[in-house]
């Protein structure tokens, strides 16, 4: 069964169970009574390995709040997991799904296509707060954090940097996903308040104004600091620089951090989910 969701312009393709078929399919019966079900549509997808993904749903699965889907998303261990092209994402987005739904989570797979030809699996979580979350927990590979640029403190006689943090050392990703434009993922364990496309849009264009605003300020003064003491002109800082880089790098942690994602190359064709 098919039905189009306006709100993400995506195709949503819905399991269907068939009381005849469950014969067919293979089902286990958990201690508590809860069946967990392989039938419904699968999709259509194989892993590199040439087998076909199969889904298994619990049947009281459901929505929950973010936080409890963070919760679980923090508590899994597949991001911790070095990404291979033997293993692929078709195989973590499985994974994580089965894991998902024994714990009761209504989880998808979803199948997103890039005009380019190429295709990455990742899952969606039904949330009772922010409704359709996209999350993909595909560990450290096809999608790096970008190393922060450091501030560059000079002494008359050494160098030092201060880098930005590094908010965690997880991999899970909110995805923001629109037709049309590229896939972009901000960090999990940012706080976030939204998670449409549009929201990431105006989100982030506010951070980056109002980061670079600041930081034109701060990196313009201490580049004239370096020069000075490189010179044997001066060798310390004042008080109100000082305060300048601390603010520098608060912001950065409270606005930048979550969006210093890397983007898909090119922009998406179409996403599928299948719950």
């Amino acid at each position: 069964m098919t039905n189009s969701d306006h709100r993400f312009n995506i195709v949503v393709v819905r399991n269907v169970y068939l009381v005849p078929m469950i014969l067919l399919c293979s089902t286990l019966i958990a201690s508590s009574s809860i069946a967990f079900s392989g039938c419904g549509n699968q999709p259509p997808v194989s892993k590199p390995g040439g087998e076909r993904v199969k889904l298994i749903n619990n049947e009281v699965a459901r929505a929950h709040p973010w936080k409890e889907v963070f919760a679980f998303l923090d508590s899994d261990s597949m991001d911790k997991e070095t990404y291979s092209s033997e293993r692929g994402t078709a195989s973590i987005a499985e994974i994580v799904h089965n894991r998902a739904e024994y714990q009761a989570y209504k989880t998808a797979f979803v199948v997103v296509d890039f005009e380019d030809g190429k295709t990455h699996y990742l899952n969606a979580f039904a949330t009772v707060d922010y409704g359709t979350v996209f999350a993909d927990c595909t560990g450290y590979g096809p999608f790096d954090l970008r190393p922060p640029r450091g501030i560059e403190v000079w002494w008359v006689d050494e160098m030092k940097t201060i880098y930005f943090p590094v908010m965690s050392n997880s991999w899970d990703k909110v995805a923001y996903l629109k037709e049309g434009q590229r896939m972009v993922f901000v960090t999990a364990h940012a706080d976030l308040e939204g998670f449409t496309y549009e929201w990431y849009v105006k989100e982030k264009g506010s951070a980056t104004e109002a980061y670079e605003s600041l930081s034109d300020v701060v990196l313009g003064e201490l580049d004239e600091y370096n020069k000075s003491a490189s010179s044997g002109k001066g060798n310390s800082y004042s008080y109100s620089m000082w305060l300048g880089v601390f603010a520098l790098v608060d912001m950065w942690k409270k606005y930048m951090q979550p969006f210093y994602w890397s983007e898909s190359t090119s922009a998406v064709r179409s996403i599928k989910l299948y719950w």
